[in-house]
């Protein structure tokens, strides 16, 4: 930056690009010497309201309460719902590994376990819930 060159943040982060950008402060950064960021999170949420809009997922996530809350996160993707009904859903949103979410507000929806597949290698839990998608 002290030699003019643009800085550009690339991450895979969730987030929102702006959301990115705003935490640059708190990591110690000069938020003025970055010309933008771009995040995976930014570019599913162009794809998902683009190709998802009044469309149900199928999401896995976090366990709650986490933050940003999934929820809060899901709707930064525009206009889709969650359904805990693989027949039901149109596309699935894998956003974390540890449980599937049901519809509702956080603290009352359901989640669905996923056990530690990452951990231990079982995949038994998700073969269930993904194998009707196929």
């Amino acid at each position: 930056a002290r030699q003019g060159k643009k800085l550009i943040i690339l991450s895979n982060s969730s987030s929102l690009a702006k959301d990115t950008s705003a935490r640059l402060p708190k990591l110690g950064f000069d938020r003025d010497a970055f010309v933008g960021a771009v995040t995976s999170g930014e570019e599913a949420s162009h794809y998902i309201q683009e190709t998802y809009a009044g469309k149900k997922c199928l999401f896995l996530t976090w366990k709650s309460p986490k933050t940003p809350s999934p929820v809060s996160v899901l709707q930064k993707y525009g206009n889709v719902s969650i359904s805990d009904n693989v027949e039901e859903a149109d596309f699935i949103l894998l956003h974390g590994c540890e449980v599937m979410r049901g519809p509702g507000p956080d603290g009352e929806a359901s989640e669905t376990d996923l056990g530690h597949f990452m951990e231990t290698g079982n995949l038994e839990i998700v073969d269930k819930i993904l194998k009707p998608c196929l």
